[in-house]
């Protein structure tokens, strides 16, 4: 038998492999955790409802297995005026219920934060790796800590050599926040999350794998030292790193590739792909001004977005870069009139307005340093015009958390609106990252990314550059 627990917090997920026939998901919000029990993690789930409601604050929630008794443990006072804790409770054999009172596992008392915690046992001793400081944003400065005990439930000894993982030189801003899985030969690899440093933060909070080990002295280190690098040693011995698979979605199939993200939040979708094309709808909701988005997250801090865009209708149609509903800027066509528009905290204001009476033009905007943008339009797609003198700078659309993403968004002022796509042109995306060059194609009605192998590397390369042209569409 066989479970898959799979915690679900606010921002992150974290899965754990334990004993049984059902799939648990702990759903984590403000204030409560919620249970979902499903045969398959592909399957519908089953909400059973809130196991704890703890205080204005319950989050990261873990599930650990001792010997067959199963734990709950997650963080809580972080909206409160004391030290937060991290707070464990023993689970009911089905996982479903508390079983008796919860009880402190680790106490914040230097007030650094403390959060995302991961739970697992060596030897004599039970470890808490755990994430302190600021988790998300530009001032972002995670790092990875330890703790130890003799029983799941402590005293906990916190090592004096933390941070055991840490950025703010090298490669990364921050990293914490993970879990570690064990390969079959027992060697441990912790899998985070962490911004790059300058200007790759503008493409968001990044996954990184570090190798975990044991000391002689029964503590944590990580093979390559305190300092997260990007460049880690190949794991085995015969095995080779393989490029990132492409990715193309020529909207064949019966439904969305996965790599498409929408803003759930703020809208309903409604996808349906036929003969190659993709009709997008969707029903804004809560006070959702401007539609449906169906993004994709950018991958490097220089891009560029192009797309021929044919004037039906009276409502937007063009480029985007989304933050959420009230952060974003679109840029296209509507009625008869070609528009730069920015959203910030749901105050529109418009850069840019010109009559414009044709049947069609070619849209055009580049980003450079993850967010300072630039717009431009063409008759031919072959001679660009830029509509500002100086760039706009964007820092408003990175949400907490995300950061802006290109996409195609449908909304109207009729509840559901459907676009077919299918104006679709060859465009490219390059990108060098390290050793590889990305190459994004976008054709009839499919979209394709392309790695292609690098010959040379130089030091003034590790400056991600992408340069990319692909087909987005606005309606509002």
């Amino acid at each position: 038998m066989f479970l898959l627990a799979i915690v679900l917090c606010v921002w992150s997920v974290v899965a754990d492999a334990q004993e049984s026939e059902r799939r648990y998901i702990e759903v984590t919000g403000i204030s409560y955790i919620g249970v979902a029990t499903s045969d398959s993690p592909l399957h519908e789930f089953t909400d059973h409802g809130p196991i704890v409601e703890y205080g204005k604050e319950a989050i990261d929630a873990f599930i650990y297995d001792d010997n067959g008794q199963l734990y709950i443990s997650w963080k809580a006072y972080g909206l409160d005026t004391r030290p937060i804790e991290l707070l464990g409770c023993k689970l009911s054999a089905d996982g479903l219920h508390l079983d008796g009172e919860p009880f402190t596992l680790l106490v914040d008392e230097k007030g650094i934060g403390m959060e995302g915690q991961y739970h697992f046992k060596e030897g004599d001793y039970y470890y808490i790796v755990y994430a302190a400081h600021g988790c998300c944003g530009p001032s972002s400065d995670y790092d990875v800590y330890v703790a130890r005990a003799r029983n799941y439930g402590g005293p906990y000894e916190k090592y004096s050599g933390n941070p055991i993982l840490h950025g703010g030189e090298g490669d990364y801003k921050s990293c914490g926040h993970g879990t570690v899985v064990r390969t079959s030969d027992g060697r441990m690899f912790y899998m985070c999350h962490a911004y790059l440093k300058g200007d790759g933060f503008f493409i968001g909070r990044q996954p990184i794998l570090q190798e975990m080990e044991m000391t002689d002295d029964h503590w944590v280190r990580f093979k390559t030292g305190n300092l997260a690098i990007a460049e880690q040693p190949i794991p085995f011995v015969g095995t080779k790193q393989e490029p990132l698979s492409d990715f193309e979605d020529n909207f064949k199939g019966n439904q969305l590739k996965v790599d498409w993200t929408w803003n759930y939040p703020y809208s309903d979708i409604h996808a349906v792909l036929k003969k190659g094309k993709l009709f997008l709808s969707g029903t804004p909701k809560n006070n959702n001004k401007y539609g449906t988005a169906l993004c994709l997250r950018p991958q490097s801090p220089q891009y560029s977005c192009e797309t021929k865009v044919i004037n039906t209708g009276k409502g937007l149609k063009g480029l985007t870069l989304y933050g959420d509903d009230k952060n974003l800027i679109a840029w296209g066509i509507e009625g008869d009139k070609l528009i730069l528009k920015v959203v910030k905290d749901d105050i529109e204001s418009v850069l840019y307005d010109s009559a414009f009476a044709s049947k069609e033009i070619y849209l055009k905007l580049e980003v450079e340093q993850g967010c300072i943008f630039h717009f431009y339009k063409s008759l031919d797609g072959k001679t660009w015009q830029s509509v500002q003198n100086t760039p706009f700078k964007g820092k408003s659309l990175i949400r907490w958390d995300r950061v802006q993403r290109p996409d195609r968004n449908n909304s109207h002022t009729i509840s559901m609106f459907q676009k077919e796509l299918d104006t679709l042109r060859t465009t490219k995306i390059h990108q060098n990252i390290q050793r590889r060059q990305l190459q994004i194609v976008l054709r009839q009605g499919s979209f394709k990314y392309i790695q292609r192998p690098r010959t040379s590397f130089t030091q003034n390369q590790r400056d991600i550059r992408q340069f990319c042209r692909c087909y987005l569409l606005l309606n509002i």
